[in-house]
């Protein structure tokens, strides 16, 4: 809470705070075997992210994604571009990009890439998206926003037949007030937020 406080007081206009992923054979990880660092339990850290956005709103950084607070006007453009399923192009060893049907991410050697553009060519590997992931991603990216999903382009993209199931999916949720359905939309509720993971999986329907 001390780190949230630091950061607020600092003349900044965006921040990102995201849970600690202990990642293995890394000096944290065996620091946590070792017993020389204490990992938070599951109720720390829900104390520790609903501190954080009391606090976010309460200065003027409402929260724009799960992760991502922001003076209003100041959202990231990159982070909403891929959230929103935008195109983009990266540049650069092992930067991604994403065309709407497919993604694709270059060498991560530095070397073997400036030899590849020295011969005039790009290596890289892809994979071409297929219905259900699109959608999947759709599902997790939208409703990681605090606009959520859109239904419109739910139907749109994926039918009526799917826009239902979701629904059918979501009425526990709702009943439950960590989903909120209005005319258009189905986002998560500030209570819902500690829950996305849980709510996500179960609306991937297909």
């Amino acid at each position: 809470m001390k780190n949230v406080e630091i950061a607020f007081s600092l003349p900044i206009t965006h921040l990102s705070c995201y849970g600690l992923t202990v990642e293995s054979k890394t000096a944290l990880s065996w620091q946590i075997v070792k017993g020389l660092i204490e990992v938070p339990d599951d109720e720390k850290a829900a104390q520790q992210y609903e501190y954080l956005l009391a606090e976010a709103e309460r200065l003027g950084f409402p929260w724009y994604e799960i992760s991502n607070f922001s003076k209003p006007g100041f959202e990231s453009k990159h982070n909403r571009a891929y959230w929103q399923g935008t195109p983009y192009l990266g540049i650069g060893p092992s930067a991604h990009s994403y065309d709407g049907e497919k993604r694709s991410w270059n060498v991560k050697s530095n070397g073997a890439y400036v030899a590849a553009l020295q011969r005039g060519e790009r290596e890289y590997e892809d994979e071409i998206l297929t219905h259900n992931t699109k959608f999947h991603e759709f599902i997790l990216t939208s409703l990681r926003m605090r606009n959520g999903i859109s239904l419109n382009t739910l139907r749109t993209d994926y039918g009526d037949g799917t826009t239902g199931q979701l629904l059918e999916a979501a009425q526990p949720f709702v009943e439950k007030r960590w989903l909120i359905r209005d005319a258009n939309q189905l986002r998560l509720s500030q209570d819902g937020l500690l829950f996305a993971d849980k709510i996500t999986s179960e609306l991937f329907v297909i």
